[in-house]
C-alpha cells in the first residue's frame, strides 16, 4: 500500500474482484478487518464481484479478504488497503533510501530484513576504498 499513490487510494464505491478456482463454489465473500461486509457474485470464468461502498467504513488503513467457500474447503487472500474519501494524498518526503524501505509485512512473507550498506548490515567499501586495496 503507497498512500502517496493516487491509485492506491479507495474512495467511494469501487469494484472488487477475485478469481476462485474450484469445483462446487458455494459462495466468495468480502471482509473488512475481518468484518463481513458482502457476497461477490459470478461474473464469469472464474471471477468473481461486486462493487462496494467504502463511505461505510471510515478513513484509514483497513484489511481487505476475499473468502471463497467450496463444498470441502474455505480459502481467504487478503489485501491492505487505505480509506480516504477525500482522495487527497499525504506529500512524499525527499528521504533517504532506507526511509523508503517497505519495511516488514508477515502476511506476504516479506521479512522486513535489509541487507547491504545500511546501518544493520555489513559496510560495502567505496571505489576509494577498493582501488586502495588493490594496491
Amino acid at each position: 500500500m503507497d498512500a502517496a499513490n493516487p491509485g492506491q487510494v479507495v474512495r467511494g464505491r469501487v469494484r472488487v474482484g477475485a478469481r476462485v478456482w474450484g469445483e462446487q463454489i458455494e459462495n466468495v465473500a468480502m471482509a473488512i478487518d475481518g468484518n463481513p461486509v458482502q457476497s461477490l457474485n459470478a461474473t464469469g470464468d472464474c471471477t468473481w464481484a461486486t462493487e462496494w461502498d467504502s463511505t461505510r467504513t471510515g478513513d484509514g488503513p483497513h484489511l481487505l479478504s476475499v473468502t471463497a467457500t467450496l463444498a470441502a474447503s474455505q480459502t481467504t487472500d487478503s489485501i491492505s488497503i487505505l480509506i480516504n474519501q477525500r482522495g487527497c494524498t499525504p506529500p512524499v518526503p525527499h528521504a533517504l533510501d532506507y526511509e523508503n524501505a517497505l519495511g516488514e509485512w508477515p502476511e506476504k512473507h516479506i521479512l522486513g530484513t535489509q541487507l547491504g550498506p545500511n546501518e544493520n548490515g555489513r559496510h560495502w567499501p567505496s571505489r576509494k576504498e577498493r582501488k586502495h586495496a588493490t594496491r
